[in-house]
């Protein structure tokens, strides 16, 4: 929606009173006002390749690929394309998971100025049908295991995939041929009719010259799809010029604690087809350098071994895995001393959660990071030195304005301390979804984007996130928000995670459900744990119901999967019909 002069005069005003709070709350030597970046990424690929050239760029399952190896697989790549007619601006689907192909594969697509799509390797076929239709592609990079279904099944959905690459090294994808099933593929489709090539034959019969190929700043770089504040699945294209000038921000930002980013060495632990995962796995290296730990395997004791072999400095986490890798340092007494920062994403982190990690792992200074897909970066981080107010998200970076506006209209600026819903704008923050106008008039307030989240500014002009708007449970009319019931759930000793949803309830409309994981040996009741929510909260906020699972759904990105639990609760009343 268009944004009228009260309204901009509105925002402006509340704007002047947080400006003075933010620039105090900014580290020493770090600019409120940073210059937009001329250079494309190809531009950085090739002058961090020119410096690193023979050091680690990539880690996994032990082998190391250097800066080199990896530039010339990702030429070989490019050229190979572009003698397939592979042009600018043309879309490649790239259906791989957290393995080395998949970087090279995004850095191929940056040097000749395709569209990097990022697909889930386990999307549904109807879902990459979607995303190759809605971006135009016509080529997909799959894993091996899948090739001889995906394309044949995509071309009986009448999608024309011209080229499908094969790549061997499924070990990161998680697929196989037998979940294929599942996710709609069919094994007796008919063949699609393009061709197939597996990837090392493709790169070894193609040349590693650089491509000649001109890219510019705003060229669109990568398309990625999220299901955005409406719930449909819109896809958000990510210029050269917003990519890098949210690494070069991003560490930027944290160079009052990590000096020289360029040799830091980080873990990947999230999915690199998502936005966080994006930064941290792919774009990270090809515009800052260093080298990137791709973690196979999730579990604490893997976690904990990969940052001492490595001696990692720098890990992008999200509050589960803060969660694991801190129950295991309690439990082995292990140390790790080289890892320094912890960025968290991606959800919100309980209290006990965060103290706890900061108890286990106390050399590691924790930054809270916030962003969404439409915005190719964070909106906020907290400050490396100074730090920010405990809870909140820190304060917006350089270049950055957010806002918290009421609920009803988005237009009207709600008074510290009062909750609404978060709004910001940004060099980093797309000007429209893809192909998607009407939604894009839905998202967007002049050039402020809708987030869709509940939060709030303190004295300090810290924001804090509360929840997503969309899961705030009414109760009676009041609203109670999930968050407050999981942050008070995490203070019982017996729990180690906990998520809630609204149910129905016949009196009030909707009633609190939390599901509960307890720690290993541990007793408790779900009494207990009700009677524990009544002595914090008032007693509309707590929850009616307690159920006790073995793990807490997540989705793709490690956030808690509150669809999937209230799909369990609806199939439980339909199943139980007179049950509240």
């Amino acid at each position: 929606m268009k944004c009228d002069e009260k309204t901009s005069a509105r925002f402006e005003r509340a704007l002047s009173s947080l400006e003075p709070l933010w620039r105090a709350a900014y580290d020493e030597g770090v600019c409120r006002d940073a210059a937009l970046s001329e250079l494309t990424l190809k531009d950085c690929i090739l002058e961090v390749v020119s410096r690193r050239y023979d050091e680690p760029h990539i880690v996994y399952r032990g082998r190391e690929i250097s800066y080199a190896e990896s530039n010339e697989a990702a030429c070989r790549l490019a050229n190979a394309l572009v003698s397939r007619g592979c042009g600018k601006g043309d879309a490649v689907c790239i259906m791989l998971g957290d393995i080395p192909e998949l970087i090279i594969a995004f850095a191929a697509c940056y040097k000749i100025g395709c569209v990097a799509v990022g697909v889930n390797p386990r999307s549904t076929c109807d879902e990459v049908a979607r995303f190759m239709v809605d971006s135009g592609a016509h080529v997909l990079v799959l894993p091996e295991v899948l090739a001889g279904l995906v394309p044949a099944d995509l071309a009986e959905r009448g999608v024309e995939v011209r080229l499908a690459v094969a790549v061997g090294n499924d070990a990161g994808t998680k697929v196989r041929v037998e979940g294929a099933a599942q996710a709609g593929f069919c094994d007796s489709a008919p063949a699609f009719g393009g061709e197939l090539a597996a990837w090392e034959e493709l790169l070894a019969s193609s040349h590693a010259e650089e491509p000649r190929v001109l890219v510019a700043p705003d060229d669109v770089a990568m398309l990625i799809y999220t299901g955005g504040t409406t719930g449909v699945s819109k896809g958000c294209p990510l210029t050269n010029r917003m990519l890098v000038w949210s690494q070069k921000c991003f560490f930027g930002f944290m160079r009052p604690l990590l000096r020289d980013a360029r040799n830091m060495t980080s873990l990947l632990t999230s999915p690199m087809t998502h936005a966080y995962g994006m930064n941290f796995g792919i774009n990270w290296g090809l515009v800052i350098g260093g080298t990137v730990v791709l973690a196979e395997a999730l579990d604490g004791a893997s976690l904990s071994r990969l940052i001492a072999e490595h001696r990692v400095t720098v890990w992008g986490a999200v509050p589960v895995l803060l969660n694991e890798l801190s129950t295991y340092i309690e439990r082995s007494g292990i140390e790790l001393p080289s890892l320094s920062t912890v960025v968290v994403s991606c959800a919100a982190t309980s209290s006990e959660v965060m103290r706890r990690f900061k108890a286990s792992c106390s050399a590691a200074r924790v930054v809270e990071d916030y962003g969404m897909t439409e915005t190719s970066g964070p909106v906020t981080l907290t400050p490396m030195a100074k730090g920010a107010s405990e809870g909140s998200v820190g304060v917006p970076v350089p270049d950055t304005d957010v806002l918290v506006v009421d609920f009803e209209t988005a237009r009207n600026p709600v008074p510290v301390g009062e909750r609404g819903e978060v709004v910001f704008r940004g060099p980093q923050v797309i000007t429209e979804y893809w192909h998607a106008p009407q939604e894009s008039e839905d998202a967007f307030v002049g050039e402020w984007i809708r987030s869709g989240d509940v939060g709030y500014f303190d004295e300090l002009g810290c924001l804090h996130v509360v929840d997503r708007i969309k899961d705030v449970i009414m109760v009676g009319g009041f609203s109670v928000f999930p968050r407050e019931i999981d942050e008070v759930m995490h203070t019982h000793p017996a729990v180690i995670d906990s998520c809630t949803i609204g149910v129905f309830d016949e009196r009030s409309g909707e009633r609190p459900k939390s599901f509960v994981v307890v720690a290993d040996g541990a007793r408790v009741t779900e009494h207990a744990l009700v009677e524990h929510c009544r002595e914090r909260l008032i007693a509309y906020k707590c929850p009616k119901h307690v159920e006790f699972v073995d793990a807490i759904p997540l989705t793709a990105m490690g956030k808690p999967d509150k669809k999937e639990l209230r799909r369990r609760e609806e199939q439980r009343r339909a199943s139980q019909p007179d049950c509240a």
